[in-house]
């Protein structure tokens, strides 16, 4: 919310046309509240970026992953404790996800295939719009390792503009590269 206020919301701005009322929403109920005209805009990913265009005829305003470049869509969560306790697991985790994300960067007809059975009720034009524009835009990443870049455009260059709390964390704090980079540099597709 804080995000979209600056977005739609020019600071010191008193305008009627700049003001913007915030819906919050579940996840997954933006786009009938789009439809149902409860909201002008919204916030969606993909594949409700492309399932929007294609059922319901909208149109996106601003693609997030061309605007702020790498894009920090993905990562991977763990406790420390589990890190500690069972490095093996998460290292096999962490290879299976590299090993999808290369893939579909391989083989995208292959996984615009996978996806259809898999979400045989979503419209297929979306789903391979979806799967082209996640790989074209940088969505899906063809590598695990989160990059300085993608952190600080996503996590540092966007909170700082908001004003966020968490602003200014540092990458060398918050980001563990080793199990990504042992999956990126072996497994290949």
């Amino acid at each position: 919310e804080m995000v979209e206020r600056n977005i739609w919301r020019p600071k010191g701005s008193t305008s009627k046309a700049d003001q913007l009322e915030i819906i919050e929403v579940d996840v997954g109920s933006e786009l009938p509240t789009l439809v149902a005209g409860r909201a002008d805009a919204g916030h969606v990913y993909m594949p409700a970026e492309a399932i929007g265009e294609v059922e319901a005829n909208l149109r996106i305003l601003i693609s997030i992953m061309k605007e702020i470049g790498p894009f920090f869509y993905t990562s991977f969560n763990g406790l420390g404790k589990t890190i500690a306790a069972d490095p093996d697991l998460v290292q096999r985790f962490v290879n299976g996800m590299t090993k999808s994300f290369k893939w579909a960067h391989k083989k995208p007809g292959d996984a615009i295939r996978v996806m259809k059975e898999e979400f045989p009720k979503v419209n297929p034009v979306a789903i391979e719009q979806s799967v082209g524009r996640m790989i074209a835009d940088g969505g899906w990443p063809d590598s695990p390792v989160i990059t300085k870049q993608a952190f600080d455009a996503n996590f540092n260059d966007l909170l700082v503009k908001t004003k966020h709390p968490a602003a200014g964390a540092k990458y060398e704090d918050l980001v563990m590269t080793e199990f990504a980079e042992k999956a990126n540099a072996t497994i290949t597709v």
